[in-house]
């Protein structure tokens, strides 16, 4: 299961190998001012605020997301891993400082660092490995990918886009007009997107009604 954050946060949920990505959205790669300053007090005061604020928020989603699952499928272990070019990137190096300093306020959840390029070998040799993944937006959006290809495709992929207010949830394929009216199109990331609003939805509203709907989903659909 993985994550994006754009003023909304983007959950591209994959459940057979259990990794949850979570990919930055905002600014992200695009921010070029950040290739050059690795300090936030190098920057105009609104970006690097802004930065910094909308990076820790992502962050701190991906380690209380990791508090309420079972851990990773290969051993457990409540574990996020970052997914960066911080050997490349000043940008990136800055994530990985603010994911440091965000993962010292949850001591009980291992952390884990992974170059993007090593991460698409990893998440094919390994995948039950990873239990949630963050990452920048560009990045986490080429790994959610390969993270649906380790278990069928895009058509077992479901996706949420999570603000402070609202939430979109839907498959995270396309329109796949190619198949249209032949009768074949997986309906299963359809399902599961329907299961993580009622989860959301069940957060938000603390409804038991609601969570217990997703579990029933979940479990038919496993």
């Amino acid at each position: 299961e993985a994550v994006v954050l754009q003023a909304a946060l983007v959950d591209d949920e994959h459940r057979g190998g259990g990794i949850r990505d979570l990919r930055r959205d905002r600014r992200g790669h695009a921010a070029a001012l950040l290739q050059r300053c690795q300090r936030a007090d190098l920057l105009p005061v609104r970006l690097a605020g802004t930065f910094v604020v909308d990076t820790a928020g992502i962050v701190r989603y991906a380690f209380r997301l990791a508090q309420k699952r079972h851990g990773a499928p290969a051993d457990g272990k409540r574990r996020v891993t970052c997914v960066d070019k911080a050997n490349v990137l000043k940008s990136m190096a800055f994530f990985r400082q603010v994911f440091d300093e965000v993962a010292r306020e949850f001591p009980g959840i291992e952390t884990d660092h992974a170059y993007v390029d090593a991460m698409t070998l990893y998440m094919v040799q390994r995948p039950l490995r990873f239990d949630v993944v963050v990452a920048e937006n560009m990045f986490g959006d080429i790994i959610s990918d390969l993270a649906a290809g380790t278990i069928g495709g895009m058509g077992l992929a479901p996706s949420a886009d999570v603000g402070d207010a609202y939430g979109v949830f839907q498959p995270s394929h396309g329109t796949a007009p190619d198949i249209a009216g032949k009768g074949i199109a997986n309906p299963i990331a359809q399902i599961l997107s329907v299961g993580m609003m009622l989860t959301w939805l069940s957060d938000r509203k603390q409804d038991r009604q609601a969570s217990a709907a997703a579990r029933a989903i979940e479990a038919a659909v496993d």
